[in-house]
């Protein structure tokens, strides 16, 4: 599962930065405000958030994901070995009173 996040993550950066950097040379930011200055600013915005995101997955939070996972995977192993402990007293507390 982590590495599809990880290869997924990688496929959406290189789009990102192909799209970037296919369109730069096409992108006109002129001086003057028009609707088509302010689509070039809102996409490069956009493109720039897509990129920043995908680079903090793959830099930080896959740290602190698997870590949240290994600390996940261990209380869940320690409330699965508490009922099986609680089942087998139960289980032993029925018995003894049927032996009676």
């Amino acid at each position: 599962m982590r590495t599809w996040n990880l290869a997924k993550s990688v496929i959406y950066l290189g789009i990102a930065l192909g799209m970037l950097l296919f369109a730069w040379p096409k992108l006109n930011v002129l001086l003057s405000w028009s609707q088509g200055t302010a689509f070039v600013i809102a996409w490069l915005v956009l493109a720039l958030l897509i990129i920043a995101s995908q680079l903090h997955f793959l830099l930080i939070a896959s740290e602190k994901q698997e870590a949240k996972i290994q600390r996940l995977r261990r209380y869940r192993r320690l409330q699965w070995q508490q009922k099986m402990t609680q089942t087998l007293e139960r289980r032993a507390t029925v018995k003894s009173k049927s032996r009676r």
